[in-house]
C-alpha cells in the first residue's frame, strides 16, 4: 500500500512549507534544531515544496510529514508555525486521501485518530482534494487541498 500511496503521490505536485516529525529516541532527546513534544520532535521548514517533495525532505532525514493525534497537539503545531514565521503560515501536514478517495491517512502509518475539520471540510473540490493543510484563513483547523497548490510550508517529525 505504501508503494500505491508513493506512485499516486509522486504524480502529483503543489508547492508549500512543512512541518516535520521524528519519534524521540529513549533518553537522548531531540537533536538540535528539532522542538520535543510527547515523545515526538517537531522542526518546521520555511520553505517551498510541493506535498510530495516536503515528505522525500522528511523521509531523507528520517522523518515524515506531521500527523496530528490531539487537540494538544494541533495548538502545538499552530504555536510552533507561528513562533517560527510570525504567521499563520498554511503549512503541509502528513495527511493525504490519494490512495482511496476520503479515506483520510498519514504518511506515517499512525491510526487516523483526530479531526477538527475546517468549516464545510472535507469538500473534496473538484474531486482533487488529496493532501492537508494546517492554518488556512488563519484558523488551526485541518483542510485539504489540491496537491498542486503553490506556496506551502512544512513540518517534519522522525518515523516512529
Amino acid at each position: 500500500m505504501a508503494a500505491a500511496l508513493l506512485a499516486l503521490l509522486l504524480a502529483s505536485v503543489s508547492l508549500g512549507t512543512g512541518l516535520v516529525i521524528k519519534p524521540i529516541g529513549g533518553d537522548q532527546g531531540c537533536e538540535k534544531g528539532w522542538t520535543p513534544f510527547d515523545s515526538r520532535c517537531y522542526k518546521f521548514f520555511n520553505r517551498k515544496s510541493s506535498w510530495m517533495d516536503a515528505e522525500r525532505s522528511c523521509l531523507r532525514v528520517r522523518a515524515n510529514l506531521v500527523s496530528v493525534h490531539s487537540l494538544e497537539e494541533n495548538t502545538f503545531i499552530g504555536d510552533l508555525i507561528f513562533k517560527a514565521t510570525g504567521s499563520d503560515t498554511g503549512t503541509w501536514l502528513g495527511g493525504t486521501d490519494a490512495v482511496v478517495n476520503n479515506r483520510w491517512m498519514w504518511s506515517d502509518g499512525t491510526p487516523w485518530d483526530f479531526e477538527q475539520w475546517f468549516t464545510d471540510e472535507p469538500n473534496n473540490r473538484d474531486g482533487r482534494e488529496e493532501a492537508l493543510m494546517i492554518n488556512m484563513e488563519e484558523e488551526t483547523l485541518l483542510c485539504p487541498v489540491f496537491m498542486n497548490l503553490d506556496d506551502t510550508t512544512y513540518h517534519c517529525t522522525p518515523d516512529m
